[in-house]
């Protein structure tokens, strides 16, 4: 017989907790119906080194150009270097990651390639430039950095339109990325001894005109990023936090009624 009282406890207060939780459990359900969780989606990967993506093969360099500061742009000669979209798409970038060789600061950033001349930076437009990244001291063959692509500390999303081809840009302070010796198909390492995004804001065209340098090797870095799923209208978003509202109110009402009952 106590046993069995036990047990009912244990159902009524599983009942009670089921009930006071309906509220989150459903808010967390309409999150998910209008996809605000994350999406489980793979990561694709823009940058001489995508094919590695955050597994660069630490070793495998020859060394770092000897020049600096520069800008890099990874174009569009290269299949697999880039990224176009089939259809209007929002992206969030996640990750930088890269074989280093000396110590610096690098600021990673993403551009549109607008058509024209690869090698113009005018032929770019930037869409985000992150945060700058502190790169520990590596060897010349390369260590490996995996870092966060961030603006503001917030991994940034970004909106594309169908057929916008996007590239992987960086900016270094000192010899950092390190390429090997392995030639690419085409030339598509655009280099600058410059910074091609000083006094640009996202929207804006690259600065610079012509690449300094430019060659077929094959440098390891690589910018990561999702697609983002189902984002909703600001009207949905609206609804939904009324709905949250309610869920919660009657979860309140509910508890109240309860305890009257009980004191009664």
């Amino acid at each position: 017989m106590k046993g069995k009282i036990v047990l009912m406890r244990g159902l009524s207060c599983f009942r009670a907790f089921w009930r006071e939780k309906r509220g989150l459990r459903l808010f967390g359900f309409a999150m998910l119906a209008f996809g605000l969780m994350p999406a489980e989606a793979g990561t694709i990967f823009i940058g001489d080194g995508a094919a590695f993506g955050t597994a660069l093969p630490a070793g495998a360099g020859t060394r770092a150009d000897s020049l600096n500061p520069l800008s890099y742009i990874f174009s569009t000669e290269v299949a697999g270097v880039s990224f176009t979209a089939v259809s209007d798409m929002q992206i969030m970038l996640t990750s930088v990651n890269l074989l280093a060789q000396s110590a610096g600061s690098l600021t990673p950033f993403v551009a549109v390639y607008n058509g024209g001349s690869a090698a113009n930076a005018g032929s770019y437009t930037l869409l985000a430039e992150g945060d700058v990244l502190s790169i520990p001291s590596g060897s010349s063959s390369g260590v490996l950095f995996n870092g966060q692509f961030t603006v503001g500390g917030v991994n940034p999303i970004l909106t594309l339109a169908a057929n916008e081809t996007i590239v992987a840009g960086l900016f270094q302070s000192s010899q950092i990325v390190v390429f090997s010796n392995t030639t690419q198909s085409a030339v598509n390492d655009r280099i600058w001894q410059a910074n091609v995004t000083n006094g640009v804001s996202p929207g804006q065209t690259l600065t610079g005109g012509n690449d300094g340098f430019n060659f077929n090797e094959t440098y390891f870095y690589d910018i990561g990023f999702q697609q983002v799923e189902g984002a909703p209208e600001p009207g949905s978003l609206t609804l939904l936090a009324i709905g949250a509202i309610g869920l919660a109110v009657r979860g309140s009402k509910w508890r109240r009624t309860r305890l009257r009952g009980a004191a009664r």
